[in-house]
């Protein structure tokens, strides 16, 4: 059994938050100031200190740009902006989702444990499926969708 992608996003970003309140980021990136191949900036990032996520990983995990990653060379306390020292391939834009994870930790691995666990847990584990099952008229089969 595994999330869909969407679900997995949205676990994983619960778990990032949960276990690394104050050094977990995700969001989209922001349209002004406009990004450029060193820069973007983050709504959730403008609260925190000159600095604070410098050395961290940051993902582009959705959007334009989705699979770059890098390190942080600074943050901007009040604007957001976030510095990389490298050039990525392809300028963000405000379609893009970011995540800066701590610890070097990385959404694949957080996605992969979420699989792990719930692949441990298969037995233990009730799946709801969006689409219903039907009962035939003895009541005695159930027959579950192929998907």
């Amino acid at each position: 059994m595994q999330f869909r992608q969407d679900t997995l996003a949205q676990v994983r970003t619960k778990i990032g938050y949960l276990m690394h309140r104050h050094d977990f980021i995700a969001d989209n990136v922001l349209a002004s100031p406009s990004p450029s191949g060193t820069t973007f900036a983050l709504e959730k990032l403008k609260k925190y200190p000159t600095d604070h996520f410098t050395g961290k990983l940051v993902y582009v995990v959705g959007g334009t740009g989705a699979g770059q990653s890098g390190y942080v060379d600074g943050n901007a306390v009040g604007t957001g902006v976030v510095t990389v020292p490298v050039a990525s391939s392809v300028t963000l834009d405000s379609t893009s989702r970011v995540e800066i994870w701590p610890d070097e930790l990385t959404p694949d691995a957080v996605n992969n444990a979420i699989n792990l666990a719930l692949d441990d847990l298969g037995d233990a584990v009730n799946v709801y499926d969006e689409q219903a099952a039907t009962l035939d008229s003895t009541r005695k089969i159930v027959t579950v969708p192929s998907t």
